[in-house]
């Protein structure tokens, strides 16, 4: 099994900071955009926390990859977060493989609404 440091990246916080629960992530997540670019090594996942009252449909968009897969709709992955507005619901979007995910070296991931949706991206570096 592969370890992993989690280095949390935060435009708001201006730099970097450790997490060890969901109260200190919260602090790093920002407001979410129905269209979001990222920079995408491999090694990036996001957290996305909903409260909105309705469900919100996450979609991470597919590229042509080498072998001709995805693009066009093709291999997106969807993720639905169930409504959030009694409690706040959470859905973690793992580790995107750059060849089928990334166009010119970011991968996009669109909201069906934004309305009370954070998002942190964190990047996991491996222990060596």
């Amino acid at each position: 099994m592969t370890a992993y440091a989690i280095t949390l990246e935060a435009p708001d916080r201006g730099g970097q900071g450790l997490v060890t629960s969901l109260q200190d992530l919260d602090s790093f997540m920002v407001a979410a955009d129905t269209s979001m670019e990222i920079p995408n090594d491999g090694d990036v996942i996001a957290v996305l926390k909903s409260t909105n009252a309705g469900a919100v449909t996450a979609t991470v968009k597919a590229v042509p990859d080498p072998y001709g897969r995805g693009g066009g709709g093709v291999g997106d992955v969807v993720y639905t977060i169930p409504i959030g507005s009694t409690t706040p619901q959470f859905a973690l979007i793992p580790q995107m493989n750059p060849a089928m995910f990334n166009n010119v070296g970011v991968a996009q991931i669109t909201l069906s609404t934004a309305s009370g949706v954070t998002v942190a991206f964190i990047r996991l570096k491996k222990v060596r």
